[in-house]
């Protein structure tokens, strides 16, 4: 019968581990591992569970660039919502977000450590201050999730990219000062996974545009294998090109 396993028991969370990122000075790391939030240090220290609630499912753990924060999901109300807790497990957790309906992707922190970008199964991406908790919509897709989101240096600027009807997906600028939304890539080409670099001169990305095509030995057709580049575009018009 049913009896066992609704018993409570002991389980090793080690085979359960669903996310994690590493501290801004690489001696800790966080995990999401069966609901629970726990930190382990990379040489010698304590595992610390941050949540300690049993019947709650928490994941998609992020931790804060000045390394104060962790951030993760929690169905804790019944819904996704995003939460922090402070890393050293000595303050209670706080609620940043509340009547979400759905599931959430991965929270991104902004590099000043003020704001959390995420977005949902509602095709929208969102970023919340996490002192004011008033999230902000950034944009709506029509044709599939948004799941590739990044901050720029200064924490100004989202970077993302939206799916199309044609099935590809253009790179996007956000501006949290005007609310401006911008093409970057054209709509002829397949683009994703944009990235700023450290001192906001570039932006870097992934494009399916290298159409070389090569003769398939066994069926005698032609194909694609190899599409995929690295990409970059100048941020500013008087920023020279790299190459």
């Amino acid at each position: 019968g049913e009896r066992d396993q609704a018993m409570k028991h002991w389980t090793d969370a080690n085979r359960h581990l669903t996310d994690f990122d590493i501290a801004p000075d690489g001696k800790r790391a966080v995990f999401a591992a069966r609901g629970e939030v726990f930190t382990v240090p990379a040489k010698e220290g304590s595992v610390r569970n941050l949540t300690h609630s049993p019947g709650v499912r928490e994941q998609k753990v992020a931790w804060s660039p000045n390394g104060q924060w962790i951030a993760y999901i929690s169905d804790r109300t019944g819904e996704d919502e995003i939460y922090i807790a402070p890393q050293d497990g000595l303050g209670a957790e706080e609620q940043i977000t509340s009547g979400h309906k759905g599931f959430m992707f991965q929270p991104a922190w902004s590099p000043d450590s003020s704001k959390i970008a995420w977005a949902d199964q509602t095709l929208r991406l969102w970023y919340v201050d996490i002192k004011e908790k008033k999230p902000v919509e950034v944009d709506r897709a029509k044709y599939g999730e948004i799941q590739n989101y990044n901050w720029s240096p200064d924490s100004q600027w989202l970077a993302y990219d939206k799916q199309l009807d044609s099935g590809f997906s253009v790179v996007y600028l956000y501006g949290l000062a005007d609310r401006k939304i911008t093409a970057v890539t054209s709509t002829l080409n397949n683009s994703y996974a944009p990235l700023f670099d450290r001192d906001k001169r570039y932006l870097y990305f992934l494009s399916d545009r290298d159409y070389n095509e090569v003769l398939g030995n066994i069926d005698f057709e032609f194909a694609n294998p190899k599409t995929t580049r690295v990409y970059l575009v100048t941020l500013t018009a008087d920023e020279p090109s790299p190459f």
